[in-house]
């Protein structure tokens, strides 16, 4: 069903083809921008992003789970700390000052509050929930 915003066209194609793998048995998650966070809400902003990124395995873990499979991964009997690690700014400190200024001039113009920036970049590490 296709909605009738333009606003939402951009979910509408993400998701067109997410019938077609969930048939085939594929896990989805669906990444969405900053930008796109934006326009869905209503605002005015650039264009943004929406990712469906597929997986053809899913397992579910328990805390316990986890642990075991990070120290299989470390091949060690006991995992060390888990995170994000080895992160490298992409952008200059102008360059993100500049994004930092807009993303505080969206938010006290209504947008939504919660900006995770850089869905896009790559980032070496891990993470782990407590």
């Amino acid at each position: 069903m296709a909605l009738a915003s333009p606003v939402f066209a951009l979910l509408d194609d993400a998701c067109a083809p997410a019938a077609v793998d969930l048939a085939q048995g594929l896990h989805l998650v669906l990444l969405a921008d900053y930008e796109s966070g934006v326009r869905l809400a209503g605002l005015q902003g650039p264009p943004g992003t929406l990712r469906l990124l597929r997986f053809r395995h899913c397992e579910r873990l328990t805390r316990a789970g986890v642990e075991v499979w990070l120290a299989q991964q470390e091949g060690t009997t006991t995992p060390g700390p888990a995170g994000v690690i080895g992160l490298t700014p992409d952008d200059d400190e102008a360059t993100y000052t500049a994004a930092l200024a807009e993303v505080h001039a969206r938010i006290r113009a209504g947008a939504p509050a919660r900006v995770v920036r850089g869905a896009d970049r790559a980032a070496t590490g891990r993470a782990r929930g407590g």
